[in-house]
């Protein structure tokens, strides 16, 4: 299905946080810098929740995501031999795919839409990387 409450949340609060800003810098007759930075940045990022996919990208040696067609600055590499274990978790109205590394610290690799596409990913990785599917607390 094609709709996701972030499709009306993230363009209405940026209408709304625009207005009220240029309501106050107008009032004051004053244009201020950070209301300037802060007004892009809430557009930036909700056009990017908007348009951007991501990529998972498995190497032989690292694990790291990739969004586009917007440039998003939260992507990081992984080494594969220290992950442990791939697990798919819910996140509120949706899912993500969390690892686990072999220190027991864990990051989110991704986030989706479905259990099942969650799961799938997650047996794909898993199954490229050599990883036995094994439970983990929070797992869906």
């Amino acid at each position: 299905y094609w709709f996701k409450p972030i499709f009306i949340t993230f363009p209405l609060s940026t209408i709304t946080l625009f207005v009220f800003i240029a309501y106050h810098m107008i009032d004051r007759g004053v244009f201020q810098g950070f209301e300037f930075f802060f007004i892009l940045l809430m557009n930036y990022m909700g056009l990017a929740t908007l348009l951007n996919k991501t990529d998972v990208i498995i190497s032989s040696t690292k694990i790291w995501t990739k969004t586009h067609p917007l440039p998003f600055w939260f992507s990081k590499k992984y080494d594969i031999s220290e992950i442990e274990q791939l697990y798919t978790t819910e996140v509120g109205n949706s899912y993500g795919v969390v690892m686990i590394f072999k220190d027991y610290t864990e990051e989110d690799l991704v986030g989706v839409d479905s259990k099942e596409e969650g799961l799938y990913i997650e047996r794909e990785i898993e199954k490229i990387i050599g990883l036995e599917d094994k439970y983990c607390v929070g797992q869906v």
